[in-house]
């Protein structure tokens, strides 16, 4: 029984770190969001996703440096899907800073959610994923739990729903590929 106590600490710690994590990841593309909110209507959703990008890199580079040397981060077994995917996630924040430059913040993040019902989608197509009966049911709920967010509400249906639509389905396409 002794021996168990320090391995159901050590997990104890490693849950508690990965929710700590989970609310800081939050926290910050919150944030992020509010602030691409502020700047899209001075500055290009181009820039913005530039800014972006470049603090991502410097941050990723800053932590890949201090586990191997930087020419490994460069490394792919697959270079062509990697700049596939790089190109989806590129088109997602794209998409996502046209539409928030004209869709309220807290409509678009529930407009956004439907990646997952996406991704399971693409998961069948282009994995063979199964997909069970109960899978099934939570993606048509949450699917029209989607379709009651953005019409019965009154969002008008334009052209930044059409661009977060869009970036939804860039985003599950990224993680289809990762």
């Amino acid at each position: 029984m002794a021996s168990t106590i320090p391995v159901l600490e050590e997990k104890s710690a490693g849950y508690t770190r990965g929710i700590l994590l989970s609310l800081a990841a939050v926290l910050v593309f919150g944030v992020q969001d509010a602030v691409a909110k502020i700047l899209v209507q001075d500055y290009s959703p181009f820039q913005i996703s530039m800014m972006r990008f470049w603090a991502f890199a410097a941050v990723a580079l800053f932590f890949v440096s201090r586990k191997a040397p930087l020419r490994q981060a460069f490394k792919s077994a697959s270079p062509r899907l990697q700049i596939f995917r790089a190109v989806l996630l590129i088109v997602d924040i794209w998409l996502f800073a046209f539409a928030v430059k004209t869709v309220p913040l807290g409509e678009l993040a529930s407009i956004s959610l439907i990646y997952p019902l996406l991704v399971t989608v693409l998961a069948v197509v282009f994995l063979g994923e199964r997909v069970g009966i109960f899978r099934i049911a939570a993606v048509v709920t949450g699917f029209c739990g989607a379709l009651l967010i953005v019409r019965p509400g009154g969002i008008p249906l334009d052209l930044g729903v059409l661009f977060a639509a869009l970036s939804a389905a860039a985003y599950a396409g990224y993680i289809i590929c990762t």
